[in-house]
């Protein structure tokens, strides 16, 4: 609040009226701030308000509590009256009487003083003043105290106006809906604004204001190439490269999970019961004394040799093979025959072919002659082809 002899804030009245209002202080009520109008204070004065006392013999004149009390001063102590100095002619008006009593004194009689002509407010501090008739009560402005303590509205009592400041707890709750303030505890919902999406244009995507846009631009694909990394043309073309176009198969393994390196397929030659016997299938035939050996099927890991020691001694060996003693299985079929045993009869009967385990690693075939001539001697084959069928089973 601004003073009130800041007349910038409170320009002065230039024709003052009844109707009026001043600022006052109470002193019948606390000191309480109060306003009445300048009709009333004038009624307030006529009717007799105002008395006057002659106390002290020095000092300046006061008006408190409509006593007016004006010192008598002696011709000692009067230099001046209201800052003039010199020789002051005091003329009576305004319902005072001036009498002189003396070379050096004079009587003011109050009688009829409250007939005052007008009234002034300049100042803001010191006493109300009745001079010439013309009351002055400055414009005084009270020291006002501020507190912030308890809850609740501002209170005014006295000189202390008290705002009460309770601290705010916020909260977020909800997503629509009015914030609210209940008690200190101010809730403001999440709102969540509606946002339109569209797919126009190009480029990267933007939101302007509640409207996002995904630019979206169909895309070609082409399989161009073999290698190299996909690309994205400025057209829009994604080209991805049919990689592994032609690959190479290999069953060089017999056994794990199938896996691919760089071009080349490995699928393991599981045989026709996965999971079951590991099989090698030998083709063998004798031209003189050299043996001619092939794995005409092979699911065992390593590849196979063969070789002739001796008439009737073959070895099949594997490079890699791991053939355990008690879970080796060999089935021949040799379909060539000889010459019937003594004693046996006429006709012929087959060669006596024996295959079985040597090591881990190499399989021994054994061929005899059952002829009469020869029966029990180890003999090449014959002349037809003969089967050798290896199975190792699983342990």
């Amino acid at each position: 609040m601004a003073k009130i002899s800041n007349t910038s804030a409170y320009p002065n009245i230039s024709n003052l009226d009844a109707a009026d209002y001043l600022i006052l202080t109470d002193a019948e009520n606390s000191l309480l701030t109060k306003s009445c109008t300048i009709g009333t204070l004038q009624s307030f004065i006529a009717s007799g308000g105002i008395s006057l006392t002659t106390t002290g013999s020095s000092g300046s004149s006061t008006l408190i509590d409509g006593v007016l009390n004006i010192p008598e001063y002696t011709a000692g102590d009067v230099n001046s009256i209201n800052t003039l100095t010199g020789s002051v002619v005091i003329t009576a008006s305004g319902g005072l009487t001036i009498t002189e009593t003396g070379a050096s004194t004079m009587n003011i009689s109050g009688t009829g003083a409250g007939n005052f002509v007008s009234l002034s407010v300049n100042g803001n501090s010191s006493a109300a003043t009745l001079i010439s008739g013309v009351l002055n009560i400055p414009q005084y402005q009270r020291a006002i105290a501020v507190s912030t303590g308890g809850s609740g509205a501002a209170s005014l009592i006295g000189a202390n106006l008290n705002i009460p400041y309770d601290p705010v707890t916020l909260s977020t709750n909800g997503n629509s809906g009015l914030a609210t303030l209940t008690g200190t505890s101010l809730n403001i919902p999440q709102y969540q604004r509606a946002i339109t999406v569209s797919t126009n244009n190009f480029g990267a995507a933007t939101l302007t204001g509640a409207n996002l846009n995904i630019p979206y631009n169909p895309v070609t694909l082409s399989t161009n190439g073999t290698t190299g990394g996909a690309t994205l043309s400025a057209s829009n073309n994604l080209n991805i490269p049919v990689y592994q176009s032609n690959l190479t198969l290999a069953t060089s393994t017999t056994s794990g999970a199938a896996s691919i390196s760089g071009g080349t397929l490995t699928i393991p030659n599981y045989g026709n019961n996965a999971g079951g016997p590991v099989l090698a299938v030998f083709r063998l035939s004798i031209s003189g004394t050299t043996l001619s050996g092939s794995a005409f099927v092979n699911n065992f890991s390593g590849s196979w040799v063969f070789t002739r020691s001796s008439a009737g001694n073959y070895v099949a060996t594997n490079s890699s093979a791991s053939m355990t003693e008690g879970y080796i299985m060999c089935l021949v079929n040799n379909p060539n025959v000889t010459a019937s045993p003594n004693g046996a009869g006429g006709g012929t009967y087959p060669e006596q072919t024996i295959a079985e385990r040597k090591t881990s690693t190499e399989i021994k075939i054994i061929n005899f002659d059952l002829s009469t001539a020869g029966i029990g001697v180890k003999k090449d084959f014959g002349a037809s082809d003969v089967w050798v069928e290896v199975r190792s089973y699983p342990l």
